[in-house]
């Protein structure tokens, strides 16, 4: 996993930055990602997948993790299909005050998948 080095600004002064994010081969979850003050705001899948659900997980100190729920007490989830690339926007408020999250996939994956996670700051 490697955080991009380039940070680009919009009109709103918004940081963006890009973040790679690992899921092994036969595993579903991935390792964990430090948002370091910055916030999920959309996930670029590849373009082959083995199966397209995939949730969160958050913690707050990087070593016990809990499923991701929103305010209505539904777990965040993504699907799209496994056959192309996707851009999947985030709900910021989801995010928001975690420290880190991990990628889960609802089942193991079978070859390895790099997804790309854009973040923001604003």
């Amino acid at each position: 996993m490697a955080r991009s080095g380039d940070t680009s600004f919009n009109q709103n002064k918004i940081a963006y930055e890009s973040f790679e994010i690992d899921v092994s081969d036969s595993t579903t979850v991935s390792d964990p990602v430090d948002l370091q003050g910055v916030t999920p705001l959309g996930l670029i899948t590849p373009a082959t997948l083995t199966q397209g659900s995939f949730s969160f997980q958050f913690s707050h100190d990087g070593t016990t993790y809990y499923p991701l729920y929103n305010v209505a007490n539904s777990l965040v989830t993504i699907t799209v299909a496994t056959s192309a690339a996707h851009w999947v926007g985030l709900e910021r408020v989801d995010f928001e005050g975690a420290r880190y999250i991990k990628l889960v996939a609802a089942s193991a994956e079978g070859a390895d998948r790099t997804f790309i996670m854009v973040l923001g700051r604003a």
